[in-house]
């Protein structure tokens, strides 16, 4: 995760042994809610306004139903 000016940069992976992880993160006023696990990437927005983040690459808008995206393999 690295924040590039007026959005968050994220390009999440996870080691072979973790099943999930996650964590909640403030950014900007927004709080946000990250969730990882061995197929999938869930980002949603816990309070605060939507937020502008790039995922792999791609431009999303996150709001409270958040987004869920495919967990792309390392390696």
């Amino acid at each position: 995760m690295r924040s590039d000016g007026d959005k968050l940069v994220f390009n999440p992976t996870i080691p072979e042994r973790w099943s999930q992880y996650s964590f909640p993160i403030t950014y900007q006023g927004t709080e946000l809610a990250i969730e990882v696990n061995q197929q999938r990437v869930k980002i949603s927005v816990r309070s605060g306004e939507a937020a502008s983040i790039n995922v792999y690459g791609q431009d999303y808008i996150v709001g409270p139903a958040g987004i869920e995206l495919k967990l792309k393999k390392v390696g």
